[in-house]
This record gives structure tokens, sequence and C-alpha cells, in this order.
């Protein structure tokens, strides 16, 4: 499980307890960068957006049948 951080002008993920390679790595690359994008519109992001964005990305490949 990551976390998402503000570090000064950089978003970084924090790992909250020791796990293997990440199983969708572009997923969170994408949701990474749909957080920075509200941010720097300042727009609020919160946990459960965030998860809900993760969801919804994640049905729709199961239901094409592609990968991100």
């Amino acid at each position: 499980m990551c976390v998402w951080r503000r570090g000064g002008e950089e978003l970084y993920t924090v790992q909250t307890f020791c796990m293997p390679v990440a199983k969708w790595p572009d997923l969170e690359a994408e949701v990474n960068n749909w957080i920075t994008h509200h941010k720097n519109n300042r727009i609020s992001v919160f946990a459960k957006m965030i998860i809900f964005k993760m969801r919804v990305k994640m049905r729709i490949c199961a239901v094409a049948g592609t990968t991100l």
C-alpha cells in the first residue's frame, strides 16, 4: 500500500509496509499525474477520491479486456 505525501514541490509515495513490486505501476503513475494536476489547479484531493479513481480505471480495463 502506498501513501501519497507532499514534499516541497514534488509528490512522492511512502511505503506503509514492506510489499513486493507494485502490481499496477502504470495505474499508480496515472493516478500520481491526476493528483498532481488537481493539486496544481488547487482542487482538493481526498483519499476516497483516489480510491474511487483507481477502482473505476481498473473496472474499465477489466471490461475492455486490456491493460493500462
